[in-house]
């Protein structure tokens, strides 16, 4: 019996967003979507032919986190619950590369300690709902 998992749970480099340019790229031209601890800044990518249907990039505001280290542990806490449910996303059979950024909804800014403590289990959930709101969007263009 083979120690494999049905699904590839790691996030490897060529799934990950770099650049400030890439970035900017993003927000200047995205459909935003919002669940209640999460916000993903969506782009459709027709003109890139890549084997990654998606790429993904995470980020915290040092506007709305101040502490340099409780930025860097959520932005770790988003991705592991990224990593965790990404096989929802290859299971949608999209056709469109998708370049999105999440990042934390600007309403929970006044409960950061909260995330800090909790976010784990707040991102898995929020996760699941926005790869449904990202696969709905896909779905209408």
């Amino acid at each position: 019996m083979s120690n494999e998992s049905k699904f590839d749970c790691t996030l490897g480099k060529d799934e990950i967003i770099r650049g400030y340019e890439s970035f900017k790229r993003i927000f200047i031209k995205s459909k935003i979507i919002e669940t209640r601890y999460l916000k993903c800044f969506l782009q459709f990518d027709d003109k890139i032919i890549s084997p990654q249907i998606y790429k993904v990039g995470f980020t915290v505001s040092k506007k709305k986190v101040k502490k340099a280290f409780v930025r860097n542990r959520i932005k770790r806490l988003m991705k592991e619950a990224f990593r965790l449910e990404k096989h929802l996303l290859k299971s949608f059979n999209l056709e469109r590369n998708i370049s999105f950024i999440i990042t934390i909804n600007d309403s929970q800014t006044k409960s950061i300690d909260f995330l800090y403590k909790n976010g784990f289990q707040l991102f898995t959930g929020d996760m699941k709902l926005l790869f449904d709101k990202i696969r709905i969007a896909a779905e209408r263009g």
